[in-house]
């Protein structure tokens, strides 16, 4: 402001430059923290889905070897008859450890 416009100024009139000033401080502020709270959700967002991407890949390991365990001890229950009853209840067995494994990938994956 130049010195001829001081000398013209009222009280009225420096009070409102002041409130302005404060109110665009204000303004300032607030803008301020509606960025942080969006950098912050974009930061949760960007870890959620880095959590989902884990959870994806780490769900088929879960239950994968127990199918496998179920598919051995089929085959051997069909070359070695003596053995059947025991293997098929191993890969019964393991049969229920996948189901059970998958629905526990499911339960905490969505």
């Amino acid at each position: 402001m130049r010195d001829d416009e001081r000398a013209t100024t009222t009280p009225d009139g420096e009070a409102r430059l002041q409130q302005g000033s404060q109110a665009a401080e204000e303004r300032d502020k607030v803008a301020d923290e509606r960025e942080k709270r969006l950098d912050n959700r974009e930061a949760a967002t960007d870890e959620r889905d880095t959590l989902a991407d884990a959870r994806e890949l780490a769900r088929p390991p879960l239950a994968e070897p127990k199918d496998e365990v179920a598919r051995y001890h089929d085959e051997l229950a069909e070359k070695r008859p003596d053995k059947a009853a025991a293997s098929r209840r191993i890969a019964e067995r393991a049969r229920a450890e996948a189901r059970r494994a998958r629905e526990i990938a499911r339960h905490f994956g969505d």
